[in-house]
């Protein structure tokens, strides 16, 4: 007999009519139908219950319906493919969430670490910190050292390391210079000392230029008249420690420094930014 056969069978040996058997397994009457006539066939959750239900074996429930145990083996073996790609989804997320606790740990270590030795070595110079995260130390009269500190990527950075290496120096060589009228321009000579992520140094010289093709509106601090302020040196330090710089003397003249001057601020400066960042 087949199944449908046998569920029939069932039914009316148990005195229930397609309407009672349909309410007990929550389908229709039309599917209760079809299922004894062969047209379709339960599912195995339903077959377990109707041979729970009813104290009939699986075998002799299915006994000679070839084809609907292939639909259960075939069903049986998906369901277990289906658990297996399972399992596989779960160890692959369980193993990336444990990799990014475990960056997390990491990452929130370097956070503390790093803040901790910022704050040690800003204090070490006297770097005093305003109200825009910039940390400034000023040596003498003349000389800037100036930083700001980014050393926390956002956490899916991935990156344990500062976001920005900079420091910069300013040595003033000139007062501000002024306009016609007298008025300051907020301008000065100087020379801009550039540590960089790329393992460089900058130096960069501004001062108030003439050209003559220009008419005069700025003075320098020794009152002389001039038209263009702008970087007139730049130049690259390869080494830190063993750096060799290459101003002309007419430059040196025209901004009011002497070599020792920028070797000394190079020196210290690099202390300070090895210190900070290495």
């Amino acid at each position: 007999m087949e199944l449908g056969k046998n569920i029939a069978k069932i039914r009316k040996d148990n005195n229930l009519t397609q309407d009672d058997f349909a309410e007990k397994y929550f389908v229709t009457r039309q599917t209760i139908s079809n299922w004894e006539i062969g047209k379709s066939y339960p599912d195995l959750e339903t077959l377990v219950k109707i041979s729970n239900d009813f104290n009939i074996s699986l075998d002799i429930l299915l006994k000679e319906d070839n084809k609907m145990v292939q639909e259960i083996d075939k069903g049986v073996k998906g369901a277990r493919k289906y658990k297996n790609i399972l399992k596989y989804i779960i160890i692959f997320i369980s193993i990336i969430i444990l990799a990014f606790l475990v960056y997390l740990a990491m990452y929130l270590h370097f956070e503390k670490k790093v803040m901790n030795k910022f704050s040690e070595i800003a204090e070490k110079y006297d770097l005093k910190q305003d109200n825009v995260n910039m940390y400034m130390f000023k040596k003498g009269d003349s000389i800037i050292y100036s930083t700001i500190p980014e050393p926390i990527p956002k956490i899916l950075d991935f990156k344990l390391d500062y976001k920005e290496k900079t420091l910069n120096c300013t040595i003033i060589t000139g007062e501000d210079l002024k306009d016609n009228n007298g008025n300051g321009t907020g301008w000065s000579s100087e020379i801009q000392i550039n540590w960089t992520n790329d393992g460089k140094v900058y130096i960069d010289a501004y001062a108030c230029e003439d050209r003559s093709n220009y008419i005069g509106s700025l003075k320098d601090s020794k009152g002389n008249e001039c038209d263009y302020y702008a970087n007139v040196g730049h130049y690259e330090v390869y080494d830190y420690d063993g750096y060799s710089l290459n101003y002309d003397n007419e430059l040196l003249k025209k901004l009011g420094i002497d070599r020792e001057t920028i070797s000394e601020a190079i020196i210290q400066g690099t202390s300070i930014y090895k210190d900070l960042y290495k």
